[in-house]
């Protein structure tokens, strides 16, 4: 295809190999990542990217829950089919692009607006399900909302209580 043999690593003293190839040495497969190629992620890497613990990687592996490859003792999963799995759209960053240390981070439409003195109710349509928030009148017009509007809602609580019917 046109593409040079490549060594495993900078470091590896074994003599070239064709693309896609690898010494057995090496547990991370060499392929050039052109257009179109298959990417391998490590346990580790998937791991982080699917933020799970390492250990639950593995488990889900083993039972066909993630799509991976054993390769000796070690797993590699194929990136494009794993970032299948967290869907089209991920969580949005805010305006500016900053993350957030949150972990409960919910999309939305905004289902109403009302506005009272400094303050404004808003009212988001998640899932089915409905979530109140109250913030003030200034953030709501700075945030330009209104109905309809796709929005994040970021919960950053250290109790939440659970209850039953």
């Amino acid at each position: 295809m046109g593409v040079p043999p490549r060594r495993c690593s900078a470091r590896s003293p074994h003599p070239p190999l064709p693309p896609g190839r690898c010494s057995p040495h090496f547990i991370r497969p060499c392929l050039p990542y052109p257009e179109g190629r298959l990417e391998l992620l490590t346990v580790a890497e998937t791991a982080r990217l699917l933020h799970l613990n390492i250990k639950r990687v593995q488990a889900l592996a083993r039972e066909g829950k993630l799509p991976a490859t054993r390769v000796g003792r070690k797993w590699l999963f194929p990136r494009d089919r794993v970032e299948a799995l967290l869907g089209a759209k991920g969580p949005a960053a805010p305006a500016g692009g900053v993350e957030l240390s949150a972990r409960n981070q919910l999309r939305g439409r905004i289902a109403g607006l009302t506005l009272d003195g400094l303050m404004c109710e808003v009212r988001l349509e998640i899932g089915g399900q409905e979530l109140v928030s109250i913030i003030t009148r200034r953030s709501a017009e700075r945030l330009r909302l209104k109905v309809g509007d796709e929005v994040l809602a970021v919960i950053k609580s250290t109790e939440v209580m659970i209850g039953r019917d």
